[in-house]
């Protein structure tokens, strides 16, 4: 459960400009998806524009950096890169919201998925 010191979150609204060069990919946010291996998606980042790939697994324990273990998380194979975190990771047909890309190494990204966020976060909703 969120405590409320400590996020790394690049999904909310904001009054700020959005930086030069950012891209997007608005998924439907009114209607969330199912993460499923096998099933293609898409993550939209700020330097890696749109990538895609296929959910290897749908509930993966990751461990990062000074050993946090992140639970239940999606794993994939599509591109991205430094700065990409908190993009959104949509279907690839119909454009629902699947969750928001958190992390990578040399061959996986790992995304978090909406229902994880909308679940630990009291008062989220999704839409505008």
């Amino acid at each position: 459960m969120f405590d409320g010191t400590d996020c790394d979150c690049a999904f909310i609204k904001t009054t700020i400009p959005v930086e030069s060069g950012a891209v997007f990919n608005l998924p439907d946010l009114t209607n969330t998806g199912l993460n499923y291996a096998g099933r293609y998606i898409r993550m939209s980042g700020k330097n890696s524009g749109i990538e895609g790939g296929f959910i290897i697994d749908s509930s993966v324990d990751v461990t990062r950096t000074g050993g946090i273990i992140v639970l239940y998380m999606a794993e994939s194979t599509y591109g991205s890169q430094g700065g990409d975190s908190g993009g959104t990771v949509s279907s690839d047909i119909g454009n629902k919201l699947l969750g928001f890309h958190t992390s990578h190494n040399s061959s996986v990204s790992h995304y978090t998925k909406h229902i994880n966020v909308k679940d630990n976060f009291t008062g989220l909703t999704f839409g505008f």
